[in-house]
């Protein structure tokens, strides 16, 4: 396990992680303790999730001697070790069985493991369901109180998804996961800043939105005044960015239907022109084309049963950018974000970007298939049917 810095598949590892929380579902019952909550949930997201060769004692090596000062026979479930001569442990694994709290006093039982190998730079505890990660930002060889990312299997997050790949046994990079960690940790805080400030602005944040209006002293009785404005005026700031948004979406859609259309109607003049098609031909054949681009829904694809209620939907650009974004399929056709629906690919496009330029193109499933080709392919069985 040397330090690389290997792309790995987002949606690879979201995929996983659905079926780990499709089979805990309907396993949770048998897994009443704590070996039973290892085999079935705990190895699999080694193997299948990080990448790891569970069967390969060298590799993920069980009940690890982590001795702490004069205590000896002390044993971490698991260390995931190095690829060197002397497999060296990169990440401490701490278990508790399936619906067990993960309490105070097991991270104090992980960080007592990790202080004892220098080595070791990320520690795990998990109860099958839930995963927590840490690692030595404030202090080298020294494991953080709080974990930088928590993952809960049956309801994933994507930012912790998307850490998750610094710690896969291809991309396995440590100074980069440390930073990837560190920038995220920095980024929540500030995220939870806004979130505060946007629900009750301080002094501060009023003072300094309203500095240029305000005569005068900035007084409790001035604050007061102007808190309203700010509050009402952070309200309408954000209906507004999400109205200019749908209505972006919708001008787009209407556009790239438009081009689709006229694509089609080009296709079938130069099919004539070039003798490809009887006369007559373009024109019978241009209006059931027209109505397959323009008409077809994502709910008409999970009547066909080519998409499914719960399927993943990930974004297709060719840059690799917004892999930390990803959507839902709804049996009713809409596209779920963070819990909000939206009833057409490109105006579930231009949420996570801002413009829309093709939502069928924009959005793919796991297998690599673009929204697009999932039309394509009910195009087809309607010709063929």
């Amino acid at each position: 396990m040397s330090e690389r810095d290997v792309a790995v598949d987002v949606s690879v590892i979201s995929d996983a992680i659905d079926k780990i929380g499709n089979r805990l579902r309907t396993q949770r019952e048998a897994a009443d303790n704590e070996e039973t909550t290892k085999t079935a949930f705990i190895l699999p997201f080694l193997r299948d999730v990080l990448g790891y060769n569970v069967e390969d004692p060298f590799e993920v090596k069980p009940e690890y001697t982590a001795d702490i000062g004069g205590s000896k026979g002390e044993k971490v479930d698991y260390a995931i070790c190095n690829d060197d001569s002397e497999h060296t442990p990169r990440i401490l694994i701490e278990c508790k069985k399936l619906g067990a709290d993960l309490t105070q006093e097991n991270t104090k039982q992980l960080w007592r493991y990790f202080g004892t190998l220098p080595d070791a730079h990320f520690g795990i505890l998990t109860n099958g369901q839930l995963w927590q990660f840490y690692t030595d930002m404030d202090n080298d060889n020294m494991m953080d109180n709080e974990p930088y990312a928590v993952l809960n299997v049956l309801s994933p997050d994507s930012d912790a998804i998307v850490l998750l790949q610094d710690i896969t046994k291809k991309g396995f990079n440590s100074g980069k996961a440390r930073e990837d960690a560190e920038r995220y940790r920095k980024m929540k805080r500030i995220r939870e800043r806004i979130d505060k400030e946007f629900l009750e602005p301080s002094r501060d944040f009023v003072l300094l939105l309203t500095k240029e209006l305000v005569k005068g002293k900035f007084t409790h009785k001035v604050e007061a005044k102007y808190r309203l404005l700010v509050e009402d005026a952070l309200k309408e700031y954000i209906n507004q960015r999400i109205k200019n948004r749908l209505e972006k979406a919708a001008m787009d859609e209407e556009g790239s239907d438009s081009q689709q259309r006229g694509a089609g109607e080009s296709d079938d003049a130069a099919a004539v022109g070039t003798g490809t098609a009887e006369p007559g031909e373009a024109e019978q054949e241009q209006p059931k084309r027209k109505r397959r681009d323009s008409s077809v829904k994502i709910q008409d694809l999970v009547n066909a049963g080519l998409l499914h209620d719960g399927d993943k939907l990930i974004c297709a650009t060719v840059r690799g950018q917004y892999q930390d974004v990803v959507a839902t399929i709804r049996g009713d056709g809409g596209i779920e974000i963070e819990g909000q629906p939206y009833y057409s690919p490109s105006k579930a496009e231009a949420i996570v970007r801002g413009h829309s330029r093709d939502g069928w193109t924009f959005w793919r499933l796991p297998d690599g298939r673009t929204l697009a080709e999932v039309r394509a392919a009910m195009d087809q069985d309607a010709v063929h049917g």
